[in-house]
Order: structure tokens, then sequence, then C-alpha cells
């Protein structure tokens, strides 16, 4: 990770630095590297407020303007689209050599210069394979470049990392255990859902109480737009709501899948892969997620789980086991798996199923990067730290710990996320602004206390919290007693319904 000569004359690319993406830019930044973001959407100013707060402002020097993909070029022929920019940053690279001689001249090369391709955010995935394929043509076509080859997870398998059914399918393909499930876009025949319920759900298994499916878009993030469906009937009628709707991202919901639910606890394990398919866990977090404000998702928080935990090990396996089946060959991933007890009473061995994975780092703005510092120690990196040295410094990705890191050594960590629990609206910020300024100090004072955002502002009219894009903000908690933690923990969700939140004409 140190700024050398080399790197100041390299180029690293980031499509979509959102999120997440916006600490990976700031710690290529960091090791000397010029940046550049690519955007695969239009960028609304609800995508622009998902960049961590201390990155807003200029703090992220981009060495040309942002560039857009070319949507309805994309819609059509993503290939052709990624060509096509690649084109325009090659154009944009060389003008700004020609602009700031000085600083810039390595930018002369054009493509050549760059050095590295990753998606920041989950819309980015597909085009950062794609463009990473577009660069690798364009450059290694100029005399005397037929060596150059960035390292990127192929575009042959882009779908089945981004879509979720595609995901489910070649997993299950690959012999590893996955989802039952159906996908039905907008124009298709209903007819469908009901062959499909009916071939896995027969007799009493069909009946409530003992029916239970999930209903969600083709392609989102966090739980937005997912539904547990108790019935038949709860399923169409979820499906009819979702298709066509807008999504948290801003796109449009042409499909949607129907899956069966999985019962038992939800964990993500966040790895890294990289020296021909060598994975490695940068952390596991159990979520905490429970039924409120009538959604079954409601996501309160996620710990990070000790290393000496029986269930650890079965992840990573089984994490492994997933990401070679959908072709990960380099870089971040962010991944969802439920663990379920087989066994008539639920006793028996405990299999893990993959909800999902995004081939990107873990999203949440970046603020879980500290929490797992302070956990794992000095010696294991987080996620972003090792993703960057799979894409640009091999060395030392080879150096870190494997499978994952040998802690904790920090004791527990969390991140407790800020719920609502009405709609209104806000107390304005000359007022005093959203939060109760005893309760505030009460968060603040919290032993385990790290760092808090607060995503809602002043005056703003704001619904009860269902999904990521409907917290009121977030809390990192550490502490060398997990006991300490877990008070802490109580107290920081027991202000959110009593006493946190200010309301305009309380």
């Amino acid at each position: 990770g140190q700024v050398t000569k080399d790197h100041q004359e390299k180029v690293f690319v980031v499509v979509d630095a959102l999120s997440t993406g916006a600490c990976v830019a700031e710690e290529a930044q960091n090791r000397g590297y010029k940046i550049v973001h690519v955007t695969s959407l239009a960028v609304t100013p609800e995508l622009a407020n998902m960049v961590p707060g201390h990155l807003r402002g200029g703090v992220l020097q981009w060495a040309v303007p942002p560039l857009g993909v070319d949507l309805q070029l994309a819609d059509q022929d993503l290939m052709a689209a990624a060509k096509e920019l690649a084109g325009r940053l090659d154009q944009a690279l060389k003008a700004k050599a020609a602009e700031s001689p000085d600083e810039m001249a390595i930018l002369a090369q054009g493509l050549a210069c760059i050095c590295g391709i990753v998606a920041g955010a989950e819309p980015g995935v597909k085009l950062a394979d794609f463009l990473v394929e577009a660069v690798n043509q364009a450059v290694s076509a100029q005399p005397g470049m037929s060596h150059f080859s960035l390292v990127g997870n192929g575009s042959a398998g882009s779908e089945a990392r981004r879509e979720k059914f595609e995901m489910g399918e070649k997993v299950r393909a690959a012999g590893v255990r996955a989802v039952k499930q159906m996908r039905i876009f907008q124009g298709d025949d209903r007819a469908q859902i009901k062959s499909f319920l009916e071939a896995n759900w027969v007799g009493a298994a069909a009946l409530p109480p003992h029916f239970a499916a999930v209903v969600k878009p083709v392609e989102s993030a966090g739980s937005d737009g997912v539904t547990k469906c108790s019935s038949f009937d709860e399923v169409h009628l979820a499906v009819e709501k979702l298709i066509g709707s807008v999504n948290g991202l801003g796109q449009i919901n042409e499909g949607v899948l129907i899956q069966e639910f999985l019962a038992g606890p939800e964990y993500v394990v966040d790895g890294v892969t990289c020296s021909a398919g060598k994975h490695k866990t940068a952390a596991v977090w159990k979520y905490d997620r429970r039924p409120a404000n009538g959604a079954g998702f409601v996501l309160f928080g996620q710990f990070v789980v000790a290393n000496d935990e029986p269930e650890v090990a079965l992840l990573r396996g089984y994490a492994a086991q997933v990401l070679d089946a959908l072709d990960f060959a380099v870089g971040p991933s962010h991944m969802e798996v439920k663990l379920l007890s087989s066994g008539p009473n639920g006793d028996g061995e405990q299999e893990p199923c993959l909800v999902e994975v995004g081939a990107r780092n873990h999203g949440a703005e970046g603020f879980w990067m500290s929490v797992c510092d302070e956990v794992y120690g000095p010696n294991a990196p987080n996620q972003v730290v090792l993703g960057l040295d799979s894409l640009l410094d091999p060395a030392e990705f080879e150096a870190a710990p494997a499978p994952g890191p040998n802690g904790p050594e920090g004791g527990a960590g969390c991140i407790k996320y800020l719920t609502l629990h009405r709609a209104g609206t806000l107390r304005k910020k000359d007022a005093g602004g959203p939060c109760h300024e005893a309760a505030m100090a009460a968060l603040l004072g919290l032993p385990s206390y790290r760092g808090h955002s607060v995503f809602v502002t002043g005056g703003q009219s704001v619904t009860p919290t269902v999904d990521c894009f409907t917290w009121g903000g977030c809390i990192k908690l550490n502490n060398a007693s997990r006991d300490q933690l877990m008070v802490d923990y109580a107290l920081a969700e027991q202000l959110c319904t009593q006493g946190l939140w200010a309301w305009e004409n309380e």
C-alpha cells in the first residue's frame, strides 16, 4: 500500500464510485494512483448522496471529469457501449495530459496507463467486466502492447454475478445448494407462477402457516422490494406490486423472483479472490433481521462473527464453492448466506444456502471498515484494502492471513442501524434538527461508541424503516467485552423508539 513513482504513473478506474466504491477510490488515491470515475447509470441526487460524508466536496481528485456509459447503447449491446466508453476515456486522458503536461504527462498514454478497473457498487458490476475487456482489446492491438492485460472476472459470467436468477441456477448446476426459484417478467403468462408453486409446495406445505416464499426484484440491492408471502395469493399480489415499479437504485423492476423462504440465521461472507482463483475471507458478519413496520426483513444491525465460532469454517468453505461456480477470478465479493437446519425438528446438521452474492465490496458507505479493523487487528487487512491488493499488489494479497483473519484481536464489533418507527416530518434544522440532543448525547456516550452517521435531515418527511433506503442513520460499536457491546446495542435500539427522533410540532 506504499506510494511509489510507479503508482503515480498509473490510473485506477472505479465504475460507480458510490457507497464503499468511493472508499475504494480513496484507498487507490492514498496509494498514489490517479483515479477515474466511470458511471453505469444516470447519477441522481439520491445516488450522489450515497457517498461517505468525508469523501464529498472534492476530496476524491478525479484525473478527468466522470464519464458515463451511453445508457441507450448499453441497453442494446453492453460490449459495444463499453468499447465506445473506452474510446471516450482514451480521448479524455490524452486531453488532460495536453492540458496539464507537468503533473498529468503520463495520461498521454491514454488507456495504456490504466492498471485496474473495479465495480464500486452493484449497478456497475457488468459494465466493469465488459470495460476491462474493451480496454484490453484496444490497448493490446497497439504496436508493442500485445502483453497488456488487465485482470477481471470476465464478461462471459457477468450476468450470473449480477442477475439473481441466473446466479442461483448456475450455482445449482455446479452441484452447490441453491434456493428453489422462478423468474417472471412483465409480459409473461402469470399461470407460470401457479405451476411453480404447486410443483414445489403440495398438500399441507402449501397452506399457512407452513408455506413461506419470498418475492423480490431480479436486480436490486439491500432488502429493497423484498416481500415475504404466506399464501399463494400473497405471492401473486407481491409480483404485481413489484413488476414495473422503480427500485431503490432508480431502475425499473422488469423482472421478479419468487423463491423458497430460507428459514435460519443470515450471514455475510465478505471475500476477496486473487492468484488463480484463491479465495480469502476478509470478514464474516451475522445479520440481526426482524419483522418491523409491516416489513418482514428489517435489518436492525450486523455483528462481526468471531473466527472461533463453529459456523465460520462452514461458511468459508461454502462461499468458496459459490465463488468458483460463478467464476470469480479477482476482486471483492459480498455474499449473503442462510444457515438452514436439517432434520424434522431443525436440530440436524447445518446447511448453508446462498441468498445472493455481489461482485463488489460490502456496501453501507464503508462505515463498517473501522469496525473490522478494530476487531481483527492490524495484521488483517479489511476488504477494501485486500480487494485493491488483489488487483494491484498480488504479493500483498498473498501475505494476508488465509483463509481469513486469525482474530478477533479487539473483542466484539457491530453496526447498529438507527430505525424509524413512524411516518412524519422531522424537526427542522433551525429548531434543533432531527435528533433530540439528550438522546444523541446518550448514544455518543455509550462505552462502545466509535462513530455514527445520521442519514435524515431536519424538516425531512420520513416513513418507517422497511429497508436500507429508509434507515435514519447508523452507529458503530466496538468493545473488548461482548456483554457491554450487547448492552449498548440494546440501549441504542431503545432510543430509536423512545426519544431519539425529534418531530415537527411535537
